[in-house]
């Protein structure tokens, strides 16, 4: 047997056809050196062949070992986490229905909820297929659209609760969303370029105006709660990326967290030096000195937290029907209408599915797909936190929405897109991307030169 048969044969037992081209040139690449080491002994060349061919092996069996690294995977325990968090938030878009509307409405809600899911999922399909690396080589041109979506909104969007929005609704929602996953992707497909050891500096400079340019932009348009999260989303993927990939990483890292903690340091002196955001941000916590009745919503959480019960509707629902009627409140519509039990239950399947997605990412062995994984569970992480400390009056209100339980169509689907992206990186976690390492040989062997 020739070593291109041998090759075939090996190939023909793996079912992941775009790694079989990348094992077919390492497995020549090797066996090509052997047969070099062969004749070297003064072995004529077809008997060569036949000596690398007899120590390499049975083909089939050495096809099938392969196939079983190479086989993409469904990350289902996942999947089905997602799918108690939506059951949830089903329940959390049944209060808002009984509570606002007529009991006819709930089948038009139904129906709204699921067309919103098949979407979603029928979507999802093919960036679950798509290869991540693949997605991350059109960085610029994500960044560039969401720069064209905060410039539009600046100039020609309309004002509401101090927020800029589109002016068509559906539009506003879809771009609001679509604004932190463009920039996250963009943000780590530039991180992950490799850059010229003359250009290093300048690499790193143009990610660093590119993130803060994005952030200015999100505060512009009086998003600030948006530009929160990304911001910390760009600390925590540069935070990984130092660890992951750099010679200083102490050094790094204090260099990287210094400035925004010396902006919090400021922030915070000038919220306690003047008395009118002093006031503001007291309030926060204190709706009741708020004047002319205007911190009702703060009370009325307070009256909830105060009352629940185990199971079943709080005691005391103060003015329960405005604070449904923001998506933020999901998690305090649930603990006024099941209790204690069922919001905790929910707080544990919220931790349970951002576990899985830490573990996703410490288990990807590919560095883009680490730091991708990461970006987007740091935005599911940070909004779901921050949300629930909102709701238990622990932190400043903001206009932090609940992923998957907040009952606004548009954003389930992006969430679902989103965790599409996750499970697109999981598929291929276990796979060894031969032409990388190709790649990088060649870079060793110049170096060395």
């Amino acid at each position: 047997m020739q070593i291109r048969d041998f090759i075939n044969n090996v190939c023909n037992e793996i079912k992941y056809k775009p790694v079989q081209k990348g094992i077919a040139d390492e497995l020549e690449n090797h066996m090509q050196e052997l047969k070099e080491d062969f004749k070297a002994e003064g072995l004529a060349d077809d008997i060569a062949e036949d000596n690398v061919v007899a120590e390499m092996g049975d083909a089939k069996l050495i096809g099938k070992s392969l196939n079983k690294i190479h086989k993409p995977k469904l990350d289902w325990k996942l999947i089905i986490l997602i799918g108690i968090l939506l059951i949830f938030g089903f329940m959390v878009s049944f209060i808002k229905t009984t509570n606002e509307v007529t009991s006819n409405n709930l089948a038009n809600f139904m129906v709204k909820f699921i067309r919103a899911l098949f979407i979603g999922i029928v979507c999802a399909i093919p960036i679950y297929f798509l290869n991540y690396k693949k997605m991350l080589g059109f960085s610029k041109y994500f960044y560039l659209f969401a720069i064209l979506i905060n410039i539009y909104t600046l100039f020609f969007g309309v004002q509401l609760n101090g927020i800029k929005y589109f002016r068509f609704a559906g539009i506003s929602v879809l771009a609001s969303v679509l604004l932190i996953p463009l920039y996250v992707v963009s943000f780590v497909g530039n991180l992950s370029e490799e850059p010229k050891e003359k250009s290093i500096k300048l690499h790193y400079l143009k990610i660093c105006a590119l993130a803060v340019l994005s952030l200015v932009l999100m505060c512009t348009i009086k998003n600030v709660s948006a530009a929160i999260i990304l911001g910390l989303v760009y600390l925590i993927v540069s935070t990984v990326k130092i660890l992951l990939n750099s010679q200083n990483k102490r050094r790094n890292i204090i260099l990287l967290w210094s400035v925004p903690i010396i902006l919090l340091l400021v922030s915070t002196f000038i919220i306690i030096s003047n008395s009118d955001l002093r006031n503001s941000f007291l309030i926060s916590f204190y709706p009741e000195l708020e004047p002319d009745g205007r911190g009702y919503i703060g009370i009325s959480q307070k009256l909830i937290i105060n009352t629940a019960q185990p199971f079943g509707n709080a005691d005391d629902m103060g003015q329960a029907g405005e604070i449904y009627t923001g998506t933020q409140y999901a998690i305090l519509a649930i603990l006024a209408n099941y209790g204690w039990i069922v919001t905790g239950a929910i707080i544990v399947a919220i931790c349970l599915v951002y576990t899985k997605m830490i573990i996703t990412s410490r288990k990807t062995k590919d560095m883009e797909g680490k730091l991708l994984v990461i970006g987007i569970s740091s935005i599911f992480i940070l909004e779901s936190l921050f949300n629930i400390l909102m709701n238990f009056n622990i932190m400043p209100k903001g206009d932090f929405n609940l992923p998957f339980l907040s009952y606004g169509r548009i954003e389930l689907i992006i969430n679902i897109l989103m965790v599409a992206v996750i499970l697109s990186v999981y598929r291929r976690k276990d796979i060894i991307n031969y032409e990388e390492i190709k790649h990088r040989r060649i870079k060793l062997k110049i170096s060395i030169e």
